[in-house]
């Protein structure tokens, strides 16, 4: 019995036969070399991803260049706003801390959603949309708000200034690419129509707080007088 046993294992059957060709063609292919360089086009590379040309679209590479480019600029805006927008929401105190606390984060949601909107209209284009905290930290206009918990009117006035600011910016754009593709055009359009209606009321908020502000003093003057 024992040499039987010795014989068959010395003999392996041809299902063992065929198990052990297929992991000696599997340790063969994990032994091979790794491909350097870059991937054709199309191709996925090493790391698993494919270049810029995979999606193809009417558009020719120029017009797509010129339009994605612009797209870009309106993503890193719209991302570094809803940050700005969601910490001011967080700190906000004040008099109007609740209206201004909640609508601030109206505005985060039109703007994170407007950002996926850019986003994926970049990406129906065939570019590879850049959201990254490296990429907003380099490329947002710098603007920041002030340290610790901040009173509701300077909060008001911060967030103004900044919209104020990007809803110029996606003016430009909007002019520079009105004429290659309407489509992104519109899209703009719609996003900046949105932005200036927070910063309408956003103002409107403002102003009643400078209001409140007046009609205290002059109660405190009233009493002073007294």
């Amino acid at each position: 019995m024992a040499n039987g046993h010795t014989r068959a294992a010395a003999f392996p059957t041809p299902w063992q036969s065929a198990t052990v060709r297929r992991l000696l063609v599997r340790a063969e292919s994990l032994a091979r070399p790794m491909r350097v360089g870059p991937a054709e086009p199309n191709e996925p590379n090493e790391g698993g991803t494919l270049g810029q040309e995979l999606i193809e679209h009417a558009l020719d590479e120029k017009t797509r260049h010129a339009v994605a480019s612009d797209l870009q600029g309106a993503l890193v805006d719209l991302v570094a706003m809803t940050l700005t927008a969601k910490q001011a929401h967080w700190v906000v105190v004040g008099p109007q801390f609740r209206s201004v606390h909640l609508k601030l984060d109206e505005l985060v949601e039109t703007t994170r959603n407007a950002a996926d909107e850019i986003a994926e209209r970049a990406a129906a284009m065939g570019r590879v949309p850049d959201g990254t905290p490296v990429t907003i930290a380099r490329e947002a206009d710098g603007f920041t708000l002030p340290d610790g918990f901040l009173e509701d009117r300077i909060v008001l006035t911060s967030i103004v200034n900044h919209l104020t600011a990007v809803t110029k910016r996606m003016r430009m754009r909007i002019e520079r690419i009105d004429e290659l593709d309407t489509l992104s055009s519109d899209l703009l359009t719609g996003i900046t129509r949105e932005l200036e209606k927070h910063a309408w009321m956003l103002q409107a908020a403002q102003y009643k707080t400078s209001g409140a502000t007046r009609q205290a003093a002059n109660t405190d003057e009233t009493t002073i007088h007294a």
